[in-house]
């Protein structure tokens, strides 16, 4: 009945909890389906940031061999730069006096040039020129600005041919005049400026002679230097360009670490690109991320305090489900245990009494010289259910035990036509009934000998005889008959004195 109360409680428990369990085990259940898409967007991230970043690593890997062999070929291009330019300053340096002199030869020229003009008859070069004279005039003023600006050798003697042309000019003009208009002391002076500029002409000749040689080595270690810089200068243009695209490269990978970091995780840890993948689809895998990380959104973060409840919830209901489990063995073990028992209690209960009635049959013919005395189940007596208590169970039921007696001489039976001694009789005789089919160690009687006569307690004398030695007796009694049936006698008598004394007796 307890084990029964105890399933009872238990499985009340567990009705009790098993609602919540459930809606437990549903959260958690999310949860770990968000680890599962946890896990699986990670997969995820790793290939697609692992190849995002093998594509970055592997680009630069590329840029920089590139970028340092151009430094080195820049490096190596100045070296000779400057071996021309030091080159070069020496040439400059060794210019010779030549040039100064030239200079001063061309200041000479000009003055000249100037004086002679200043001779030409003006009012005739108006009247009879077939050109016009002032034109002519201003035509070599020009030429002669040119030329004291010039310092290029080349365009100077373009412009002094210019210029000789033009005083020619003048010449054929002048020679064109009648014989009486010309001026001897004119074409005189004309002569000697000629021969004087042409003089200059040979000595500027001479002069620019010894030049030759330098211009050639200043001009041609000019336009090395000048190719040697353009060459430095498309070197620098090349690594600017590939240091661009290197930049545009590092550009990509600092938006992929804030990518990553937006999503609490780092380049750093893809610098090792192994076991990134060569190919990959990055337009699916940018939308299976993006499924993803909103399913996570939409189940939340992990309440750390729901799954330890849910884990003392389950362990509390696992405990319970386990004691319903034994309890249930346990009430069907005690069930069969009853069972057994039962069968155990009643077959050896009629087995013992069958052997008690065979045994009173004995006493009775000992003690009644005849008759019947056995001890007889009543029938099943329900019992009654009080007030306010549960209804009866089968265990409640109650039998009784009838004594049937039939003594010999009477022809009434049953227990109410006996009479006083009879009864302490028939009550020895169903006592030494029960002893003799489990005979205890002792047994303590007071005085059952009270209403027996003396012939009556000489038959339980011999009846105490037959369990001698199985049996131990005390018996409290006055009868003579009784006494002499036992082994040691223990008294109290009172003395002359008034004081009383125990004596005792072997009768053996």
């Amino acid at each position: 009945r307890n084990t029964g109360i105890n399933l009872d409680k238990a499985r009340a428990m567990a009705d009790e909890i098993r609602p919540h369990l459930r809606m437990l085990r549903r959260q958690v259940g999310r949860y770990e389906e968000r680890d599962e898409i946890a896990a699986e967007l990670d997969s995820i991230e790793n290939d697609y940031y692992g190849y995002r970043a093998k594509s970055i690593i592997g680009e630069l890997s590329r840029f920089e061999p590139e970028i340092e062999a151009i430094d080195r070929e820049i490096s190596a291009e100045k070296e000779k730069l400057s071996v021309l330019e030091n080159n070069f300053k020496n040439i400059e340096s060794s210019e010779p006096k030549a040039k100064k002199e030239i200079d001063a030869i061309r200041e000479r020229r000009r003055s000249l040039f100037a004086e002679r003009m200043s001779l030409i008859p003006k009012p005739v070069a108006v009247t009879r020129t077939k050109r016009d004279p002032i034109t002519v005039l201003d035509e070599i003023q020009a030429l002669a600005e040119v030329a004291v600006q010039s310092s290029d050798y080349e365009e100077l003697k373009a412009v002094l041919k210019k210029i000789i042309k033009a005083v020619s000019d003048v010449k054929a003009a002048s020679a064109e005049l009648p014989p009486a208009e010309k001026d001897e002391s004119f074409d005189k002076k004309i002569a000697e400026f000629d021969k004087l500029f042409e003089e200059l002409d040979e000595v500027e000749k001479k002069l620019m002679g010894e030049l030759d040689g330098f211009n050639k080595s200043f001009k041609d270690s000019l336009t090395s230097l000048e190719r040697k810089k353009d060459e430095i200068q498309t070197l620098v243009d090349r690594r600017e360009r590939v240091s661009f695209e290197r930049e545009k490269i590092k550009y990509r990978e600092e938006e992929l670490n804030n990518q990553l970091r937006a999503i609490g995780r780092s380049f750093a840890e893809f610098a090792t690109t192994e076991g990134a993948p060569s190919e990959i689809d990055l337009s699916l895998s940018e939308r299976k991320m993006f499924k993803l990380r909103n399913e996570l959104a939409a189940i939340g973060e992990v309440d750390e305090g729901i799954v330890k409840e849910a884990k003392e919830t389950e362990e509390r209901h696992n405990a319970l489900e386990s004691q319903i489990g034994e309890l249930v063995k346990a009430s069907s073990d005690l069930n069969e245990l009853i069972k057994e028992l039962d069968y155990k209690i009643h077959h050896e209960f009629s087995v013992s009494l069958g052997k008690i009635n065979e045994e009173l049959s004995d006493f009775a013919k000992l003690i009644f010289g005849g008759g019947r005395v056995a001890l007889k189940l009543q029938a099943p007596i329900p019992r009654v259910a009080i007030e306010g208590e549960e209804e009866p169970e089968e265990e409640n039921i109650r039998q009784g035990i009838e004594i049937e007696v039939s003594l010999p001489k009477k022809r009434v039976k049953g227990l109410d036509v006996l009479s006083g001694g009879e009864r302490s009789l028939l009550s020895v005789a169903i006592l030494f009934g029960l002893i003799s089919i489990s005979p205890p160690p002792f047994i303590v009687l007071d005085e059952v000998d009270a209403t027996l006569d003396e012939r009556n307690a000489r038959r339980l004398g011999e009846i105490l005889k037959r369990f001698e030695g199985k049996t131990q007796f005390i018996i409290v009694t006055h009868n003579r008959a009784t006494m002499e049936a036992a082994d040691i006698l223990y008294g109290v008598t009172m003395g002359d004195d008034g004081v009383s004394k125990l004596v005792s007796l072997k009768l053996s």
